[in-house]
């Protein structure tokens, strides 16, 4: 160890933060192109709950640490890549441990939703990295980088996206941890939602000796399906509703009455639906059109109309056939699912991909698909991209072997990405490895809770570090606890379970209490 080294063991690694102390990382198959470290003294900053995701929201104050950015090739790909890393030196000092963090939508990485994630990081203490994994869109759009030509999609940024930059990131990150710090760290962690779900999974599957721990949440698995899903409720305006979007009062409405139906379900009056399942067995949006209510945007009274229970429907029962066959599952009862048409990101997405990717036109007009158009790019995309970006695999056996850690959040009443997806991976995770499957990966479904955070169901907030107990003390997580403010501004102290059992009421103690649940399969 250099002398620098041990001083560093005193916190004075300021002079240390400089270029010339970070070798190029031995990468494969990269090209190391510049290398900036510079110190930032006394930074105060401030990670909300709501994008600090897999944990609770944490205010760093008079903070020090290196900040290191890499930029780097793949020679002969025109990727230059930009990667940026977070090195604690005091208030606090580095815990010895690694946190990469993931992106959102288009965004690998590189933007303000990860820059937050990395404050979250650093205020514990890690060592935290992004990368823009050479896409270089902070708006989180595609039209810059997706096609080098039209008819021809960039498959090498595209695959940077999808896996490579996760490689490099974790090489990169960790060489600069050695450098920095003289030793490498002692765990490694990546931690997401959305996007930095998908990547995190990607990581469990294809990178399974990378990091120890993987926090995966709200995860875009079977990519192709799923954002190719997200256009979906707009389809069904364009070609079952002749183009004519129904009213939100009208598409609230139904929403509010589901609830109102479905709360009771679980034995608790709460404002959330907790038995999804039951809830689709009970309710049925075209009982209620016709009837009369008042909207509360325009303070009139107006009544249900047929178009919006048509579009409730077919959002709740997902994507299907001309002809009524299955290609992928909808959103759940009780989600805002005006959302769907009306958050211009979460429908661009599915445009985007649609248009872009499997189309390979860039004026293509996706409001023109007819429901076998739509099938034809649906099933075109999934053979097309899968192997690319699908993130469908579910042989972790090798991930369990490296005696890795996955945790799973995903909200019941997610609006962008189907909660159902998600089950349907981890089911089939099961089936390839066993009753061995809670040994190593475990879902948590947060009733109430929308895409990533939002919603009456409160924020899973002690993911993280349930993950991390798991990682280096062998503590397996029974449940994990989560709280919620309800109607009545009462506090509630809940549990989630894993995947596929559910929290129940005991029938007998106060429903604000944790210890009132318990765990089983419906």
């Amino acid at each position: 160890m250099s002398l620098q080294h041990i001083i560093a063991s005193t916190g004075e690694l300021v002079s240390f933060c400089n270029p010339s102390s970070f070798p190029s990382p031995n990468v494969p198959g990269t090209n190391i192109s510049n290398i900036i470290a510079e110190p930032v003294l006394n930074f105060s900053g401030e990670a909300p709950w709501y994008y600090n995701f897999n944990n609770p929201g944490i205010t760093v104050a008079n903070a020090t640490f290196c900040n290191v950015t890499v930029t780097y090739d793949h020679p002969g790909q025109n990727d230059l890549t930009a990667i940026r890393a977070y090195l604690p030196i005091s208030s606090p000092a580095w815990n010895g441990r690694f946190q990469a963090v993931g992106g959102g939508g288009w965004v690998a990485g590189m933007g303000e939703v990860s820059f937050l994630q990395m404050i979250g990081a650093l205020g514990n203490g890690y060592a935290t990295i992004t990368t823009d994994a050479s896409l270089a869109n902070p708006l989180g759009e595609a039209d810059s980088w997706a096609m080098v030509s039209e008819g021809n999609v960039n498959l090498y940024k595209l695959q940077n996206l999808a896996s490579v930059s996760l490689r490099d990131e974790a090489l990169i990150g960790k060489s600069l941890i050695h450098s920095f710090y003289g030793k490498a760290p002692q765990y490694s962690y990546w931690s997401g939602c959305s996007q930095g779900g998908r990547q995190g999974m990607q990581l469990a599957q294809r990178y399974p000796g990378l990091y120890d721990g993987i926090a995966a949440s709200a995860p875009a698995v079977n990519w192709a399906k799923s954002v190719a899903a997200i256009f979906w409720p707009q389809l069904v305006i364009n070609q079952l509703l002749g183009g004519t979007k129904p009213a939100d009062c009208e598409v609230n409405r139904l929403t509010a009455l589901a609830i109102e139906t479905c709360d009771g379900l679980d034995g608790i009056v709460d404002g959330i639906v907790s038995d999804i399942a039951l809830c689709e067995e009970t309710f049925n949006a075209f009982d209620y059109v016709g009837t009369s209510f008042t909207c509360a945007s325009t303070n009139q009274s107006t009544s249900v109309s047929r178009g919006a229970a048509v579009f409730a429907n077919a959002t709740w029962q997902g994507p299907r056939t001309a002809d009524g066959r299955f290609l992928w599952h909808g959103l759940n009862i009780g989600a805002p699912i005006t959302d769907a048409v009306n958050v211009g990101n979460r429908q661009a997405i599915g445009a985007e991909w649609l248009r872009l990717f499997v189309k390979k036109n860039s004026t293509f007009d996706v409001n023109s698909m007819t429901l076998d158009e739509y099938e034809w790019l649906f099933h075109r995309g999934v053979a097309e991209y899968d192997s690319i970006i699908g993130t469908s695999d579910a042989n972790l056996r090798e991930f369990k072997r490296r005696n890795g850690k996955l945790m799973t959040f995903h909200g019941l009443w997610d609006q962008t990405l189907p909660t159902k997806a998600t089950e349907d991976y981890f089911d089939r995770v099961s089936e390839m490895t066993g009753a061995e499957a809670a040994d190593f990966a475990r879902l948590f479904v947060v009733p109430g809770l929308y895409h990533c955070a939002g919603g009456p169901g409160g924020q899973p907030t002690a993911l993280f570090s349930a993950l991390t107990n798991w990682v280096e003390n062998g503590t397996a997580p029974d449940t994990v606890p989560i709280s919620f403010i309800d109607q009545n501004n009462t506090t509630n102290e809940r549990i989630l379970c894993p995947h596929p059992s559910r929290a129940v009421w005991d029938g007998t103690g106060p429903t604000s209490k944790a210890s009132s649940f318990y765990c089983t399969e419906r």
